[in-house]
């Protein structure tokens, strides 16, 4: 077992509800300081939505998540066979709530994610027919989102809270499991804080970047073009397609 995983075994509820709960503070106050006009604006990392459908999915994944409603998929399986059933499930979360106004999306949001920080924090379980890594889930979903909309509307932030620091673990772990799969060897990855070993038995590459950079990459924010460019030692080649968790995106993304 990784180190990475090993900290995923211990299930660190508290923290997972404290950093979804200052994500989600923060997020509210970046939207709440935006026009009308602004909460149009589209996010170039999710470009079907505009600021107003992003906010309306994030408030999907709090509803979905408390009521066991998240399609079950093969959590390891190609990201091409997956994609498309959530895809689907994900615009849905956005177009049923697409009569309503952003304050009122906004106020579903908070309902919702009292009841969340209470399942995440272990006061409340989480339904039956839950998938089994919703909390983690979650966490992650909310620190890429909030990065993807402080993006969007050049206000960059919280490059270096709990959100990311914890997703990134659980990004690291996803990443061991697909190299595993693959039968490739681990990959070291060095950051500015921290040394992880993706993968099992000795490292034969390593790539060394910045956390922030990491967990964009992990997240699926970086292009192979741009992947390719971070500092590696050894094969980057073999790594590319198996690094971010929701495939690799075609165009750059710059932040």
């Amino acid at each position: 077992m990784t180190a990475a995983e090993s900290a995923l075994a211990d299930r660190p509820g508290p923290a997972l509800a404290a950093a979804y709960q200052q994500t989600h503070a923060a997020i509210l106050a970046v939207l709440s300081s935006l026009s009308d006009r602004q909460r149009m604006t589209v996010i170039p990392a999710c470009p079907a939505w505009t600021v107003r459908e992003l906010a309306a999915h994030m408030t999907g994944v709090a509803a979905d998540a408390i009521t066991a409603r998240f399609p079950v998929v093969n959590p390891h399986g190609p990201w091409a066979e997956r994609q498309p059933i959530i895809d689907a499930f994900t615009s849905g979360q956005v177009t049923s709530r697409q009569g309503m106004a952003t304050d009122e999306v906004l106020a579903e949001w908070a309902g919702h994610a009292a009841v969340l920080t209470k399942m995440l924090r272990g006061e409340q379980a989480f339904p039956a027919g839950s998938i089994p890594i919703i909390d983690w889930m979650v966490l992650c979903d909310i620190a890429a989102h909030n990065q993807d909309l402080r993006g969007a509307l050049h206000m960059p932030g919280d490059r270096h809270s709990a959100g990311v620091a914890l997703s990134l673990q659980r990004y690291v772990a996803g990443l061991s499991q697909r190299i595993a799969a693959a039968g490739l060897p681990a990959l070291r990855l060095c950051t500015e804080r921290s040394e992880h070993i993706a993968g099992h038995g000795p490292p034969s590459s390593a790539l060394t970047v910045t956390e922030w950079e990491l967990f964009r990459a992990l997240s699926s924010r970086r292009s192979p073009a741009q992947i390719r460019s971070l500092r590696w030692s050894g094969d980057a080649e073999a790594y590319l397609p198996l690094l971010p968790a929701y495939g690799l995106p075609r165009n750059d993304l710059i932040e």
